[in-house]
C-alpha cells in the first residue's frame, strides 16, 4: 500500500511522503487557526478583524504557484462551464 502511494505522490505532485505529509499537515493547522480565530471574531468583532481573509489569502497565492494545483484549478473551471 505504502508504494501505491509512494506512486500516486510523484505522479500526481512530484513530492515525497514525507514532504506530502508536512505540506497537508501545515496547511491543515493553518486552516484550523483561521477557523478558530473566525470563530473568536465572529463574538468579539475588534479581535483579529483582517486575520482570517489575510491568511486565506496568503495561502491561496501560495497553492496558485504548485504545478498540480494549477492543473486540478484549470479542471474545475472547465466543469462549471
Amino acid at each position: 500500500m505504502f508504494k501505491h502511494i509512494r506512486q500516486h505522490l510523484k505522479n500526481s505532485s512530484n513530492m515525497t511522503y514525507l514532504y506530502h505529509m508536512k505540506h497537508a499537515c501545515g496547511y491543515g493547522l493553518r486552516l484550523i487557526s483561521v477557523g478558530i480565530k473566525s470563530i473568536v471574531h465572529g463574538i468579539f468583532p475588534v479581535v483579529w478583524k483582517y486575520e482570517g481573509p489575510r491568511e486565506i489569502i496568503k495561502m491561496y497565492s501560495e497553492l496558485r504557484k504548485q504545478k498540480h494545483i494549477r492543473k486540478m484549478m484549470k479542471e474545475y473551471e472547465q466543469d462549471d462551464t
